[in-house]
């Protein structure tokens, strides 16, 4: 075999590496990407399923229908644990979404905006 042959077989050879290990970044950029979406999408469910706890519910049911015109004078104690409630699950989704950019915020605001 001479040199020239060599030195072609040899480029041949290194082009074909090079190519293998493109094709690798890309299958694992694609991966990533897949990965990204898929966590994206369990952390809604899982904010979805925090705000959907019946506890969270009832509390925000409270809200909306009893306390939303009484004074704040006459709440009892235990309206004003359903109000808190309220507002510290509304606090966590609201870190989760703005300040850790965990979950897009366009499902929450259309879905829970009016109540917020």
């Amino acid at each position: 075999m001479t040199t020239e042959c060599y030195n072609v077989w040899s480029l041949i050879l290194q082009v074909l590496i090079w190519s293998a290990m493109i094709a690798t970044f890309i299958v694992y950029f694609l991966q990533l990407r897949t990965m990204r979406r898929a966590a994206i999408g369990q952390n809604i469910l899982s904010l979805v399923n925090f705000l959907q706890a019946p506890y969270v519910r009832d509390a925000r049911t409270t809200v909306r229908t009893y306390l939303k015109n009484k004074p704040y004078s006459e709440w009892t104690d235990d309206e004003k644990r359903e109000a808190s409630l309220v507002c510290s699950s509304y606090d966590v989704v609201s870190i989760l979404i703005f300040q850790q950019q965990l979950v897009p915020p366009a499902p929450f605001i259309s879905n829970w905006g009016p109540s917020i």
